[in-house]
């Protein structure tokens, strides 16, 4: 015997009659010697010539002992509990890659098989398997954030696409859901929207421009879509006098910016709007003749009938007929 008790030496099987190293033979506490009488070549033999009388054997047992099998199962897991867990991680962490496959490969054999057992057993557990999900959720807050932005990010566009086929699938159902939540929720909504924008205000201006940048094509084809849209039209209808009080006020408000933008302007552009208003005068167009009225009566440019501006045309083309007459 050793210092821990095991047995060192040769020993002979009582199979195969052949002397051998105690390596060679498995090991049995009930024995003297603590290792079995027969030679693990023997016993691996044995067990070949005899595998399907063994299975069927043990299926039978099993069949047979159902109960008595499950309650032995529950109470070892639950007297060894820790132990079981200790050596759970152990072999996932030696044999992680391996059983990684195996289980990749079991779901895509039997991929119904699993989900609907899976369904079963959460039905039948459900409120303990939302007590568990519950306290795991709350002890590790912290893990389950940084894993779900690491899988999102490394599933961006998987996610992408499938958000964009059930969207496309359920389009009608969504738009109608959203549109009943905005009406029922709509201060709220607003209240959190300029919450939202006053807190990350620069934040969202550089991302809207970078979006806008990136995607200036397809943004200016959905501006024209939605300008061309019924619902547009009917809000600008229904908002008319609203939008005209608030324009107003915003130009009162910020005259000395306007100012500026327009000088600005006119000093980048100079040649190319001198240009466009001799053009202008030159073929007395709507908005040639319209500022010329707005000049010398004062009526607003958006207050001026069409049949006045084409009367102040025909008056301009005649003095301007009977100008160059008298010059020849």
């Amino acid at each position: 015997m050793d210092g821990k008790g095991e047995f060192v030496g040769t020993k002979i099987c009582v199979k195969c009659g052949k002397e051998k190293d105690s390596t060679a033979f498995g090991k049995n506490k009930n024995l003297k010697d603590g290792l079995r009488s027969q030679c693990k070549a023997c016993r691996s033999q044995e067990y070949q010539n005899g595998k399907e009388k063994i299975k069927e054997y043990w299926k039978e047992y099993r069949k047979k002992n159902k109960d008595k099998i499950k309650e032995y199962n529950e109470k070892y897991h639950k007297e060894n509990l820790d132990k079981l867990r200790k050596n759970s991680r152990k072999i996932y962490k030696r044999d992680k890659q391996k059983i990684s496959d195996y289980n990749k490969k079991r779901r895509l054999e039997n991929g119904d098989e699993i989900r609907k057992r899976d369904n079963e057993r959460y039905h039948k557990n459900h409120d303990h398997c939302l007590a568990v999900a519950r306290e795991y959720r709350e002890k590790n807050q912290e893990t389950i954030k940084v894993k779900a932005k690491i899988y999102r990010e490394k599933n961006k566009d998987r996610f992408s696409s499938l958000r964009k086929e059930y969207y496309d699938e359920h389009r009608e159902e969504l738009l109608t859901k959203q549109a009943e939540f905005r009406k029922e929720n709509k201060e709220e909504l607003n209240r959190r929207g300029r919450e939202n924008y006053q807190k990350n205000k620069e934040k969202l201006k550089q991302s809207a421009k970078a979006y806008r940048k990136k995607n200036l094509e397809h943004v200016k084809a959905k501006a024209k879509e939605y300008r061309q849209s019924k619902a547009y039209q009917d809000y600008r209808e229904r908002s008319k006098d609203q939008r005209a009080k608030k324009s107003k006020e915003y130009q009162i408000k910020n005259v000395e910016r306007f100012r500026e933008k327009a000088k600005e302007y006119y000093d980048k552009n100079k040649v190319e709007i001198r240009q466009k208003e001799k053009n202008n005068r030159d073929n007395l167009t709507d908005v040639y003749v319209r500022g010329n009225i707005s000049r010398y009566s004062g009526i607003p440019l958006q207050q001026i009938p069409q049949d006045i501006i084409d009367l102040r045309r025909i008056i301009m083309m005649i003095k301007r007929e009977i100008k160059t007459r008298r010059t020849a």
